[in-house]
């Protein structure tokens, strides 16, 4: 088992956007005093990413924590087992994540730096003349729903051969126990983490860390969105994370 004094391997995050991944990742990073790659792996537009070999051969080198969000297409997961045998996969309630990302849109689009940049999903052109109660169902109907799909996508793959071995978190997990989860991670990928001191980063919106609250969709969203949520989420998605 790997120490901090050992060749320590790649550690690829691939996450929900919105799951508080960048602080995750930057606290993986700095609790092992390695970088956090700011270099991409993929090309594309949320939630649809191609996995770039040229750059995953410069990733493997190791010593390296990156994060991602992209889906397990048949061409991605060829990809990604030809470079790296596992993963940490993490993701959030659909219905926060949807709301954060909203707010997301919202603050990049005030900086212009528009949201459709990072998203296949092009808002109206009177978009900031909205309500955010009308923006927030639009985010709903198109990425909340997008959200789901790839969930659900990753999923379905079970056992697939052909995926790497994923290790599942959750942004509860993070919220609850941020020790418990760093050393799930840490024995997921081989590394003795007892002496390793954890070096979480700022919760500042430098690291896209808005808010910490993991249910504050109950509060803001009204009966109608709370019932289509459900209703594109699904029963087999909120059962499996027991997000009810």
């Amino acid at each position: 088992m790997p120490t901090t004094a050992d060749p320590l391997p790649p550690i690829l995050i691939n996450t929900m956007p919105k799951s508080g991944s960048i602080y995750l990742a930057r606290m993986v990073a700095a609790s092992l005093d390695v970088d956090f790659s700011l270099k991409t792996l993929t090309s594309g537009l949320c939630p649809t990413y191609v996995l770039l070999p040229d750059s995953l051969k410069d990733f493997v080198r190791g010593h390296i924590v990156r994060q991602e969000h992209f889906d397990a297409t048949p061409d991605n997961l060829a990809t990604c087992r030809s470079y790296v045998d596992r993963i940490v996969l993490h993701v959030r309630d659909p219905r926060q994540a949807t709301l954060s990302w909203a707010h997301h849109v919202n603050r990049l689009r005030g900086l212009d730096q528009p949201g459709p940049k990072y998203s296949i999903h092009e808002p109206p052109s009177d978009f900031d003349r909205w309500t955010f109660g009308q923006q927030l169902d639009w985010h709903i109907e198109f990425h909340l729903a997008s959200l789901v799909a790839w969930l659900q996508q990753w999923m379905a793959l079970g056992a697939t051969p052909s995926a790497p071995t994923i290790l599942w978190t959750t942004y509860d997990d993070l919220i609850r126990d941020e020790r418990a989860l760093f050393d799930r991670i840490m024995d997921f990928y081989g590394i003795r983490a007892g002496s390793l001191d954890l070096r979480p980063p700022p919760k500042t919106i430098a690291y896209n860390f808005r808010s910490g609250q993991p249910d504050e969709w109950k509060a803001v969203m009204n009966a109608g969105q709370k019932a289509r949520c459900a209703a594109l989420i699904g029963r087999d998605v909120l059962d499996r994370f027991g997000w009810h």
